[in-house]
């Protein structure tokens, strides 16, 4: 009889050792795919991280150029109020609210005093300069002189203590890119 225990023992331990092994291996297997879980989570939140940083610099960069055509349009609604728009007006032309148009003619400054100036632009029949000191083949150019820079001609002093140009601000697009490569 011993020798059928002693035979018994070994089957049970063998079985215990390959149930044991199978256990090793599938803890193995549940620490491996933890590991990738853990390690591809945290590549993720990396890549969105980065991706947020980037994504902050260029609203920033966008915000900045922005920040002068804003500008420009802000001091066109004041050229509007120069030219004799009612606010509601100029809010209805421009699609603006009536706090928008304030807010724009407080950033450009409070108009000035305008002289009445017609500000048509002469028929093509008749290129000499209009109210301005513009022609029509001043407007109007053909499509192979696009690219051509184009002289202006002095501009008439429509508004009163100023060139002409209500004082508008150039902005010189060719001094900084704002998006770099």
């Amino acid at each position: 009889m011993k020798g059928s225990r002693h035979a018994a023992l070994r089957k049970a331990q063998q079985m215990k050792q390959e149930r044991d092994a199978r256990r090793l291996r599938r803890e193995r297997q549940v620490e491996a795919a933890l590991a990738d879980f853990y390690e591809h989570g945290a590549a993720a939140a990396a890549i969105v991280e980065q991706a947020q940083q980037r994504a902050a610099r260029i609203l920033d960069d966008a915000e900045r150029v922005a920040a002068s055509e804003r500008a420009l349009a802000a001091v066109a609604v004041r050229t509007l109020a120069e030219l004799g728009e009612q606010r509601s007006a100029i809010a209805e032309l421009t699609g603006l609210s009536i706090t928008a148009v304030r807010e724009a003619l407080a950033a450009a400054g409070e108009p000035r005093a305008v002289e009445a100036v017609s500000a048509t632009v002469a028929p093509p029949e008749n290129d000499g300069p209009d109210a301005i000191g513009w022609s029509y083949a001043d407007v109007w150019r053909s499509d192979d002189q696009v690219d051509t820079p184009m002289e202006a001609p002095e501009p008439a002093a429509a508004v009163v203590g100023s060139d002409g140009w209500a004082g508008l601000p150039v902005w010189d697009r060719s001094a900084e890119d704002p998006w770099p490569r």
